[in-house]
């Protein structure tokens, strides 16, 4: 679509298998209000401008959910954005990746959008503690395997981290902005690290119930960690 992609009406988008979902906005942006899954499938975001997911379901007035798992224990979710990224929650065992300020570099569909190191991704949930995830696995496991986040001015904040529950992660920060990521259990650095560019770039990387380990460099600009 060229014009802005939502589903906050009554129905929900689901397949019943494994399925894969696309919601593309080739000009301007995507409000997401309820929840979209697939079981085991992928499930993709596309957006020229921004992407929104609201904090409650516009029926239920749950969480809303983009969920690649179902009763499957794979899945893959992959959220790209001109802009900015508001996550609610996504909930995926295989992996998922969360890419704000997205140039979309050789994309042949979404065309002329600049990274000009303006998109942040953020969480709805307006609190420093918040038991509800933006980014998880199954309930009763296994968690995300891999997260890969990448912005131009900045990945969570000091008053709303990023909600994890999550094996490991990797980020890209180009501009302003910091990062900030609570995971509930142990947590890993990937293989991709951690790479600040820009300035004023605090990173607060929290393991909660578990241990920090580090398999990928970290490095920043500016900054404190």
């Amino acid at each position: 679509f060229r014009s802005q992609v939502s589903n906050t009406g009554a129905g929900v988008v689901s397949t019943s298998g494994n399925g894969a979902i696309t919601f593309e906005s080739r000009k301007t942006n995507i409000q997401q209000g309820r929840t979209v899954s697939s079981v085991g499938g992928t499930i993709e975001f596309r957006a020229a401008t921004d992407i929104a997911m609201g904090a409650t379901d516009s029926v239920t007035n749950v969480p809303v959910v983009v969920d690649a798992t179902g009763s499957a224990a794979t899945g893959t979710i992959a959220f790209r954005a001109g802009g900015n990224i508001g996550l609610a929650t996504l909930i995926a065992v295989g992996s998922v990746s969360v890419t704000a300020d997205d140039g979309f570099t050789s994309d042949t569909v979404i065309t002329g959008v600049p990274a000009n190191g303006a998109g942040a991704i953020t969480s709805v949930f307006n609190t420093n503690a918040s038991a509800v995830r933006n980014i998880r696995g199954k309930a009763a496991g296994p968690e995300t395997a891999s997260v890969s986040l990448a912005a131009g001015s900045g990945i969570g904040t000091a008053a709303s981290p990023l909600s994890t529950a999550i094996a490991g992660f990797s980020a890209t920060n180009s501009t302003t902005g910091g990062l900030f990521v609570a995971d509930v259990s142990a947590l890993a650095v990937q293989a991709g690290g951690v790479v600040m560019k820009g300035a004023d770039g605090p990173m607060v990387i929290r393991a909660l119930n578990g241990s920090l380990t580090v398999d990928g460099a970290i490095t920043a600009e500016e900054g404190a960690l």
